[in-house]
C-alpha cells in the first residue's frame, strides 16, 4: 500500500539534516523502534529511556548506529514513553533533535513532549483499515494521551506497519502468535506476546525471541558479572561465526589467538587452543545478564544440555549473529535457563550430534588417508594443478588489466594483500584474555581491495562539504580529520561524506555482491579528491562545485547521473537496496583503494550495564584521483 506522511510529521531524515548547534525548534516526528533499552533510574532522581526510531527516509541515510536515536527524562518511570517492543509505532509531538555527542537525538522538552505508542498487535490489518476511517480510533498508549492523534496519523501508523519487515525485519518478533481474523479494537492491549515454539539455530532469525534446546559448549564470565554462553544444537546457519577444525586452526593465527593485538584488551598469551565444538557455523554466542547469567555461572555445566527462552536473535557489530537474555521487565527474578528434560527435544539433539561427530569422525579419516597416498599420483597431481593455476592465474592478470580505473591509485600499499569487501566483513573480531572475558572488537587494520562506487551520502554533491561548528576541532570526542582545522572563526568548511563500495563479483555467482558504506572525512577526503580548491560553500561557488563533479566523475562514472534521473522521476535509488552495480545500469570500472577499519566507542546508553563496548567503522584513505590514467 501507498504510505503517504502527514504535513504535520517532519521525516526522520529531515530532523536529522537538519540538526544544528542551539535552541532547536520543536517538532513531531513518527517511526518504527528498531531498538529499545529498559527504562533505568539516574543519578539526579529521574528516570530515562533510551530507543531508536526508523522511517521510510531515514534508512536510506548511511549513520552508524543505524536510525534517529531518542533519549527521554522524566521524573518517574510512569512519565516515560511506554515503548516496550521492536516495532512499536511511535508519535512523538514538541520534542526537540539536537547534538547529542556530535549525534543527532531527539529529546523531550518537560512539560511539552507528549508520546503516543502503537503495538503491533494493536493495529488492524488492511483488510480492516475501513472500519476506522469513521469516529472509531486505532488503539494507543496511553489511553488518555492529549491531543489525539488525527485519522491521517493513524493512517500512517497502519502504513508504517505493513513496511515493518522490509524495514527491520521484525515482523516474527512484532505480531503476535496468531494472525488477527477481525478488527483490532477487539484485542486487548498489553505487552506483545511472544512465541514459545522451540527453534532451531539454523532456522532463527534477526530480532525474533525464540526458545533454543542446545548443548553448551563453553561458558565466560565478564567483568561486570554478565555472561557468554556459547552453545549449539548442530545445525548450521551462514550468519554464524565460521569456526576451524582443529587442523586447519594452524593455518588462520587469527583463529586461535587469545587475547588482543590492537591495544584494547591486556593479557595477550599468543597461544592457541583447539576449539571443542563443531566445526563451522553451527555455534551461536548467547549473552546473558542477572539472573541468568548468575544461575549459568553457578548450575550450568559445559556439556550440559539445557533449555533457552526468550532468546533475542540480533546481528552483532561484527555482523555475525548472537543472542541475548535480558532481564525480565516484569518479573525481573525470573531464570529463562533450565535443563533440557523434554524427552523428545533431547533425544532430537543427541541424535544430531551423533551424527555430526560421526560424520566428522569419517572426515578425519579421509583427509589422513588422502595425505598417505601414492607418491607417483601426487606429483601427477601436483604438476597438472600447477600449470592450471598458471592458466588461471594468466587469465585473471589479463581480465584485471582489461577492467581497471588507472585514474584511482591506491598509495603506498604494495605490501597488503588484497582483500574482498566479503573478507572484511567475515573477519573474527572476538578476543579472550586469560580472565575468560571475551569481547567482539574493532581490529585497527587496513585492507586493500579492488571495488566499484555504486552509491554515495549526502545525495546531492552541493553537501559534500558541510560547515563545520567549533566542537569539530577541539575536545575529547573531537573527530581526528578536523583536528589540524583552524575553527577559531566561523565560516570554515570541511569534506565530509560516504561512499557505497560494492565487491567486483560475488563470493558465489548466485548471491548477491557483498557492499560497505565507508566515510570519507575531510584530510582523506582531500587527499582523494587531489584539488587546489578548499572545501567551500558549494552552492555559492560554482568553480569549486564544477572541479569536484569532474574528479568525482573520474572515480564513479554515471553514478550521478543515475540517481539525478531517478530523483527527477521521483523514484528511489537504487530501487532495490540490494541491487548490484549491474542491476542499476552503472558504467563504471573498478578501482583499488585502502579501507581502514577503526572503532568508536559507544555512548553509556548502548552499553548493558556500563560495559564498555565498540562499534566497527570503515574509512575510505589513502586513495587518490589523478586527471591522467597512472601506469602500473
Amino acid at each position: 500500500m501507498a504510505i503517504s506522511r502527514p504535513d504535520t510529521i517532519t521525516s526522520l531524515a529531515d530532523a536529522f539534516r537538519n540538526c544544528k548547534p542551539g535552541l532547536p525548534p520543536l517538532i513531531n516526528v513518527m517511526g518504527i523502534v528498531i531498538d529499545v533499552l529498559s527504562p533505568t533510574p539516574t543519578s539526579t532522581g529521574e528516570w530515562a529511556v533510551t530507543f531508536t526510531l526508523q522511517d521510510p527516509d531515514m534508512i536510506k541515510i548511511p549513520v552508524n548506529p543505524k536510525g534517529l536515536k531518542a533519549r527521554f527524562f522524566c521524573r518517574t518511570e510512569e512519565e516515560l514513553p511506554p515503548v516496550s517492543s521492536l516495532g512499536d509505532i511511535v508519535l512523538l509531538r514538541n520534542c526537540k533533535v539536537s547534538p547529542y555527542r556530535q549525534v543527532p537525538t531527539i529529546s523531550n522538552v518537560k512539560g511539552r513532549t507528549t508520546a503516543v505508542v502503537y503495538q503491533p498487535s494493536s493495529i488492524p490489518e488492511p483488510a480492516f483499515m475501513q472500519s476506522f476511517l469513521g469516529e472509531k480510533d486505532i488503539p494507543y498508549l496511553p489511553p488518555d494521551a492529549m491531543p489525539k492523534p488525527s485519522k491521517t496519523e493513524q493512517m500512517y501508523a497502519l502504513g508504517l506497519k505493513q513496511l515493518t519487515p522490509s524495514i527491520v525485519n521484525t515482523a516474527a518478533a512484532s505480531k503476535p502468535t496468531a494472525i488477527p481474523t477481525g478488527p483490532a479494537a477487539s484485542r486487548a492491549i498489553g505487552p506483545l506476546p511472544i512465541s514459545s515454539k522451540l527453534c532451531t539455530i539454523q532456522n532463527a532469525k534477526y530480532d525474533k525471541y525464540c526458545d533454543l534446546a542446545v548443548e553448551v559448549i563453553k561458558k565466560f564470565p565478564n567483568s561486570n558479572g554478565n555472561m557468554e554462553l556459547y552453545v549449539t544444537d548442530y545445525t548450521s546457519n551462514d550468519a554464524l561465526y565460521d569456526y576451524p577444525a582443529p587442523g586447519d586452526a594452524e593455518v588462520h593465527d587469527e583463529f586461535g589467538r587469545e587475547g588482543d593485538l590492537f591495544g584494547y584488551i591486556q593479557n595477550v598469551t599468543g597461544t592457541r587452543r583447539d576449539w571443542p565444538g563443531p566445526s563451522g557455523r553451527h555455534t551461536l554466542q548467547v549473552e546473558l545478564l542477572p539472573p541468568h547469567a548468575g544461575y549459568a555461572r553457578d548450575k550450568v555445566e559445559e556439556g550440559a544440555f539445557v533449555k533457552l527462552s526468550n532468546v533475542r536473535i540480533k546481528k552483532s557489530s561484527a555482523g555475525m549473529m548472537e543472542g541475548n537474555m535480558w532481564t525480565d521487565k516484569v518479573y525481573r527474578h525470573k531464570i529463562q535457563i533450565q535443563p533440557l528434560v523434554d524427552e523428545s527435544a533431547l533425544k532430537t539433539l543427541t541424535n544430531r550430534r551423533e551424527s555430526y561427530w560421526k560424520a566428522n569422525k569419517k572426515r578425519i579419516e579421509q583427509e589422513e588417508a588422502k595425505k598417505q597416498g601414492k607418491k607417483v599420483n601426487k606429483r601427477s597431481k601436483k604438476k597438472k594443478a600447477t600449470k592450471e593455476t598458471a592458466n588461471t592465474d594468466e587469465a585473471t592478470s589479463t581480465s584485471s588489466t582489461v577492467l581497471h580505473n588507472k585514474h584511482i591509485v591506491c598509495v603506498k600499499n604494495d605490501d597488503v594483500d588484497i582483500s574482498t569487501i566479503k573478507d572484511i566483513q567475515s573477519m573474527d573480531r572476538s578476543y579472550r584474555g586469560k580472565s575468560g572475558l571475551e569481547l567482539v572488537l574493532p581490529l585497527n587494520v587496513r585492507y586493500k581491495v579492488r571495488t566499484r562506487v555504486v552509491d554515495f551520502w549526502p545525495p546531492m554533491l552541493e553537501d559534500f562539504a558541510t560547515l563545520a561548528s567549533p566542537a569539530d576541532g577541539s575536545g575529547e570526542d573531537s573527530d581526528k580529520d578536523t583536528d589540524m582545522i583552524d575553527l577559531s572563526s566561523s565560516d570554515k568548511w570541511i569534506w565530509d561524506f560516504f561512499l557505497l563500495l560494492e565487491d567486483i563479483k560475488p563470493s558465489r555467482q548466485s548471491s548477491a555482491p557483498a557492499q560497505q558504506w565507508v566515510h570519507v572525512g575531510h584530510r582523506n577526503a582531500e587527499y582523494l579528491l587531489c584539488m587546489a580548491e578548499n572545501a567551500t560553500d558549494l552552492r555559492s561557488n560554482t568553480q569549486t562545485m564544477a572541479k569536484l563533479r569532474e574528479q568525482m566523475a573520474l572515480l564513479w562514472g554515471n553514478l550521478e547521473e543515475l540517481k539525478v534521473a531517478a530523483s527527477l522521476k521521483q523514484q528511489p535509488f537504487p530501487s532495490s537496496g540490494t541491487a548490484s552495480a549491474h542491476d542499476m545500469g552503472l558504467s563504471n570500472l573498478p578501482f583499488y583503494c585502502c579501507i581502514e577499519e577503526y572503532g568508536q566507542e559507544l555512548d553509556e546508553e548502548d552499553r548493558p550495564d556500563e560495559f564498555t563496548a565498540y562499534t566497527t567503522l570503515y574509512a575510505l584513505a589513502q586513495t587518490r584521483i589523478f586527471e591522467s590514467p597512472v601506469s602500473d
